[in-house]
């Protein structure tokens, strides 16, 4: 299914959409951080590139607005990647060291499998290995509307 030239990131990042909206949904259109900034950072998890996207500087229009809707970056599609995709892997790993993250996230997987997920319910699970970290994605736009 993938192209050559496609191995590598892709791979990783694909694999974890079986999670982040395949075995966990979302409502794409409201919450595309909750599908690709967890794919993303699945994805640097496994490569080992988290440092990379840490890196990676957001743009003005996009910083602070992970958890924005579709209808937001429809005009600013230039900006979607790091705003979402990048800004969304940045935010959890701000959240604390990998290990900690991923046991939120297996905690969001087990309390919200099988249903739609909210940006709350990612910051509830995440709340129940970091006690911070409602704040610490906030700064990044990401929780309850």
């Amino acid at each position: 299914m993938q192209g050559s030239g496609s191995l590598g990131r892709t791979t990783p990042h694909e694999v974890a959409h079986q999670w982040f909206y395949g075995l966990v949904g979302n409502d794409q259109g409201r919450d595309p951080v909750l599908d690709e900034g967890l794919a993303s950072y699945a994805e640097g998890r496994h490569e080992g590139t988290l440092e990379g996207f840490a890196a990676l500087t957001v743009p003005f229009g996009a910083a602070g607005r992970a958890g924005e809707p579709m209808t937001y970056w429809e005009d600013r599609l230039d900006q979607y990647y790091l705003g979402v995709y990048a800004q969304g892997a940045q935010a959890l790993a701000a959240v604390g060291p990998p290990d900690v993250v991923d046991c939120g996230l297996r905690r969001y997987v087990a309390a919200n499998a099988h249903r739609l997920a909210t940006q709350a319910d990612l910051v509830a699970a995440m709340a129940t290995v970091v006690p911070d970290a409602a704040a610490t994605l906030a700064q990044y736009g990401i929780g309850p509307a």
